[in-house]
């Protein structure tokens, strides 16, 4: 990793940040929350039978030197033009979750405003907008570093603080019954665990922008070595916060009968009392504080990473190759829908953020099928594709996700009962 250590971790550390926000700090909290540790498992498996898919990536850009973008043009313009027509609407629902839930916490640290979330979410996405244009790469990964930092070692601390409350029973571990309502929120849950799907093209985009601003030289199979090595520090990292806050939801949530608070502020105390609960108040407000931190990193990570998707995609459709493009006008465009779908809809935060990841969840396929079709392309070297093992991991990954996809439309559709 040229300079080596953790200074020099990059995409990695922007993968970690970007998946470290709603669907850990909500998603995971309540799970643990609702169902104690029966869906325990579930989210670990979610973040192993992913990992393929979201390795795609960083190992496409290091083997290539383009983004995924340039992989899925290269099987075929419908490839790329499927992309950005459903992942468009999701990631303006996305800026809009990731946004409120940032007001939600900044009301839990007791922020007197006249504003309410929505709108506070609103003022933030421009602010976030206007760091990026100001701060640029670099500055993302500094900011991750720093965050991620401290969340990691307050959450860790936080639950083992609370393991003396969470029962490891067979009973407590057992997946709880199959209905309607659990169905619907193992989708939700799903659609942003660790993260949604798209976030391996924000990967790609992100290792060769790094690349490009380092003028690193590396090729073959050292650079993709290097760029795992960054991508798994961040995906298993993720994996690990992600069950840690299922744990601390069981352990003070779930042991007490707490239900979720339906309200963005609300939730946010709840989940801020979890760690009051277990570290006391002292140390439950810089964690306050850390866990605003890393939810803005996701703000100012998704806010860079979703305009530079359709940016290089519109270059692509234009030259057939990668190259400078329109990221300032195309954010703009994101945060101006993002701002009106906050203020005018959806502002029942959970109903909110469950329809934002479902929506992830049913691209996720579609996202999955393309990652596993690039990596075995002919532009990837052969020594760099991935072996057969990883492959039949990847299948398995993209007939999972299709198969849930699909018993959640016929539900839906009231063809399940």
């Amino acid at each position: 990793m040229g300079h080596g250590g953790w200074t020099r971790l990059g995409p990695g550390l922007l993968f970690a940040g970007a998946a470290i926000g709603t669907s850990h700090l909500v998603q995971a909290t309540r799970a643990g929350a609702l169902y104690g540790l029966g869906l325990l498992l579930f989210i670990l498996f979610a973040n192993a039978l992913k990992y393929p898919s979201f390795r795609a990536g960083p190992a496409y850009a290091a083997a290539t030197g383009h983004s995924l973008l340039t992989g899925y043009q290269r099987q075929g313009p419908w490839a790329l033009a499927l992309i950005v027509l459903t992942q468009f609407p999701v990631q303006v629902i996305i800026l809009a979750a990731s946004a409120l839930t940032c007001a939600g916490l900044l009301g839990a640290l007791g922020l007197k405003t006249p504003l309410a979330p929505p709108a506070l979410g609103a003022v933030l996405l421009v602010l976030a907008w206007l760091l990026v244009r100001t701060g640029g790469l670099r500055g993302l990964i500094q900011l991750s570093r720093l965050f991620v930092a401290i969340l990691t070692v307050t959450t860790l601390v936080a639950t083992a603080l609370v393991l003396p409350d969470v029962s490891w029973s067979a009973e407590a571990l057992a997946f709880p019954p199959l209905s309607t309502g659990l169905l619907l929120f193992l989708v939700a849950l799903l659609g942003l665990m660790p993260s949604a799907l798209d976030l391996s093209i924000l990967h790609s985009l992100w290792a060769v922008a790094d690349r490009q601003a380092s003028n690193e030289d590396t090729t073959g199979e050292r650079r993709m070595a290097e760029a795992l090595a960054d991508f798994k520090v961040g995906y298993i990292g993720s994996a690990v916060l992600a069950g840690c806050f299922v744990i601390m939801g069981a352990g003070v949530m779930h042991s007490e009968a707490i239900a979720p608070e339906p309200s963005a502020v609300g939730f946010a105390e709840q989940v801020i009392g979890l760690y009051a609960a277990s570290l006391g108040d002292g140390a439950a407000a810089l964690v306050a504080v850390a866990a605003l931190g890393v939810m803005f990193t996701t703000l100012l990570t998704i806010i860079d990473g979703f305009p530079r998707v359709h940016s290089a995609a519109l270059v692509l459709f234009q030259r057939g190759e990668e190259g400078p493009g329109p990221v300032g006008a195309v954010g703009a465009v994101l945060v101006a829908l993002a701002t009106a779908l906050l203020l005018t809809l959806l502002q029942h935060f959970l109903t909110f953020i469950d329809f934002m990841t479902t929506a992830a969840f049913l691209v996720g396929p579609l996202i999955a099928v393309l990652n596993h079709r690039v990596l075995s392309a002919e532009e990837m070297p052969a020594a760099l594709r991935p072996s057969a093992a990883l492959r039949a991991w990847s299948l398995a990954n993209c007939l999972a996700l299709t198969v849930l996809a699909g018993l959640y439309l016929l539900n839906r559709l009231g063809a399940m009962p």
